[in-house]
Formats: structure tokens, sequence, C-alpha cells
């Protein structure tokens, strides 16, 4: 299903942090690590220094703790000593000289979100929604065991019926138990508007959560049976297709309601938008294109809004990212282009942009019968599959995504190539 399964998932890479000048300690851990390495691959200090471009004065002022090696140069010399793919070693050089890793943006990225919410906590430890919101979370990015430990740690923590109600519906969204979870949490409503029988539930937040949760519960429930798509036989595609947008728009229904109560909320808008875009994607007939026009101007509204950055800047980045693809899945190919190009310019080793720039030009190049930009397809697909970072699901989705398919009509031996080392 393409990016659909992106969606599911959420920094401009720091290149180097802060660094004093001054003279360092003679053998340094970065010197004696680089010595070592030059000796146990029996070069010499001259043959180092032609391989990475620099005088053997250097490489000496290098191993003697003399000099302060610049990012370039330390990852010229990881090059000379280590295989490109392996990162660990080059991260361990790059720490070693005081420079950040190349994973940095990675952790950043990760942690982003996730930080916002303990923030949150911190501020404030009985804020259920907060906790309720980073359970989901980690239940989201598949960190279960977290999630499963927070959760019984907020056992203890909340002691209203509704809110341990709610707690036991996360914990089987953890288990994947669809239909028990989307009991205990309808119990848990059930629970809280008993509770409040005067009370005015439209303004209420809590009571918003509650129904977020029941949104979720639907959604992650429609990503699970888009999974079985996968190894499902042909004839029963279509059933899980059905099953999964019933999902979708279930899910739908669920934040359109929440966003009634809390019409402000920058998280549940981003989760609005992201449903809408798999809806647009899975949609087949006369209303997918209304569908991606929805999907459209709800991300328009995520990024438009005064508190966006609240969403941490690896959501945003990635809500951007969609935005342009939901252009180019639209046949708005102008405004897609734009947006990749202003991505790629401040985001240059981001995998998702130069995956969703290879759609684009494989869909262009489909729509306007242009064979020529089926190279530049190829040429992006290349940037994203070679761009190292964990959650680059990039060659996993290419072999089978509709929107590649033709790129993969039109140089069906190229792309093979490209897929080789990652499917050998």
């Amino acid at each position: 299903m393409g990016l659909i399964h992106q969606v599911n998932q959420t920094l401009t890479k720091r290149y180097n942090l802060p660094r004093k000048r001054q003279k360092p300690l003679k053998g340094t851990a970065f010197s004696l690590r680089i010595s070592q390495m030059r000796k146990l691959e029996g070069l010499t200090m001259t043959a180092l220094s032609e391989r990475i471009g620099v005088t053997p004065s250097y490489i000496s002022l290098l191993e003697a703790g003399d000099r302060l090696p610049s990012r370039d140069i330390v990852i010229k010399l990881a090059r000379v000593f280590v295989p490109p793919e392996d990162i660990d070693t080059l991260d361990e050089l790059l720490v070693l000289a005081g420079l950040s890793p190349t994973r940095y943006a990675l952790q950043l990225q990760q942690d982003d979100t996730r930080a916002v919410y303990r923030a949150l906590l911190n501020q404030n430890p009985e804020d259920f929604k907060a906790f309720a919101a980073l359970v989901r979370l980690l239940i989201r990015r598949e960190h279960l065991q977290e999630a499963e430990d927070l959760i019984y740690e907020g056992m203890k923590r909340f002691q209203n019926g509704w809110q341990l109600q709610a707690l036991m519906a996360n914990l089987q969204l953890c288990l994947k138990i669809y239909d028990t979870a989307a009991t205990f949490i309808a119990a848990a409503t059930d629970i809280f508007q008993r509770r409040h029988p005067e009370a005015d539930l439209s303004q209420d937040s809590d009571y918003a959560d509650l129904v977020v949760n029941q949104g979720v519960i639907q959604f992650l429930w429609g990503m699970d049976t888009i999974a079985q798509t996968e190894s499902a036989a042909p004839k029963q595609l279509s059933k899980f297709k059905k099953l999964a947008i019933e999902r979708f728009r279930l899910a739908l229904a669920f934040f359109e309601q929440a966003l009634s109560i809390t019409p402000k909320d920058i998280f549940l808008l981003d989760e609005y938008a992201r449903i809408s875009f798999n809806i647009a994607d899975l949609a087949e007939g006369k209303d997918k294109p209304a569908l991606w026009q929805a999907a459209i101007e709800r991300f328009v509204s995520v990024l438009c809004a005064e508190d966006v950055s609240a969403l941490g800047l690896s959501s945003v980045r990635e809500a951007n990212a969609y935005l342009a693809h939901a252009h180019s899945k639209s046949g708005q190919f102008d405004q897609a282009r734009m947006l990749i190009g202003v991505i790629q310019s401040t985001h240059p080793e981001y995998w998702l942009i130069h995956y969703v720039r290879a759609c684009y030009f494989s869909l262009r190049g489909q729509a306007e019968n242009c064979d020529a930009l089926q190279d530049q397809a190829l040429e992006a697909l290349q940037r994203a599959l070679r761009a190292h970072h964990s959650q680059n699901d990039s060659p996993n989705m290419a072999p089978s995504d509709p929107d590649l398919a033709a790129l993969r009509q039109a140089r069906p031996q190229a792309f093979a190539e490209l897929l080789k080392p990652h499917h050998p």
C-alpha cells in the first residue's frame, strides 16, 4: 500500500556538537584509536595520508593528539578502515573526535514527540491525558514492552474507574486484541459519562481523549488488517481492503467527534490528517480525488496551526512529506515539486523525502507520458535506499508500491539491480 505504512510512524541534521578549540592532551582517545586502526591495516602514515588526501605530517599530528579532525576527515578515515555499511564504527570515531554521530538525528526523531509528552508529565504527573497519549505513541511505534511497563505504572498512579478501564484497553491494544480493547474503552467512556451526568461533555478534554482512544484502536485495527493483505490470497485482498477502510472510517468519525470538543488540539489534528491520508490511499472510484483534497487540506491545517511546533520537528517534517505525496497522488504535480524541493533543501539526508520524490517522478512520468522522468525516479529511489536510518522502509515498500509501478515497468532491470542488495 505504499506510504500508508509509513503514515503510522513520525530534524535538521546536526553535523557538529560544540567543541572548544583548545590544545588537547597527548594521546586522545581518538588519536589512539586511529593509530591502532592504521597499524592493524598495515598502513604507514604516508600511505594513509594518500588515501584521504592530506599530508603525512597531518596524520602525525592527528595521532599525536595535536589536531582536531573535521567531520569530513573522520568520514574519510572510517572509509579506509571499515566498509560503508559499518555505521557503528563510523559513529564511534565521530564521537571520539567530539562530533555528533550519524544517528544523532535518528535519536532525536525517535525521542522527539515522546519528549513532548514526558515534559508534560514532568510538569504534572497526574495528567492522565498526556500519560495515555504517551502510551498510545509507544504502542504505535511498536515499543510494546515499554508501553506495558508504563501501563502497569499507570495502574498504580491513577485510581478512577474510567482511567483504569482506559489503561486496560491499551494493555489489550499492546497484545493486538482489538475487540477486547474496544470493549474496555467503551466501558471507560460509559463510566465517565455516568460520573458526570450533569456535565457538558462537549467542552471536556478528558472525555475528548477517551473518544480519541476509541479512534486510535480502530485506526490500529485497520493498520493490522492492511498488514494481513501481504500474506492474503488474491481473492481475499478486496475483503481485507474493505475491512480496513471501514476501520479507518470509524476512526475518522471518532476523531471528528473529539475535534468538535477540542478543535485546536494540534496532536489530534495531526492524527486526523494521517487517517484521512490512509482513507484516500485505499479508496477507489469517483470519490478518490475529493478524499485526497480533504487529506491535503487537513495537513495544511496542521502545518499552519499556531502551535504546530508542539508536535516536534520530526512529526512536522513527516507531515510535510505526506502533504507533498498527497499532492502527487492527486495529480497536483507543481505543488508537489515545490514542497519536495523545500524539504529536500533543508533535510538533504531525509530518506522519506527522497522516496516521496521517486514516487513523484514515477507518477508524473506516467501521467504525462514522459519516459525521461523515470530516470529521475530511479535516481531518487537510489538516494532513499542508501539513506542510513532504522526506520527507512523503502527497501520493503518499493517492490510492490503502486506509486512506483511506472518506474518498475519502464526500467525493470535497473530497478531490480537497485533492490538486489536489499533482497539478495
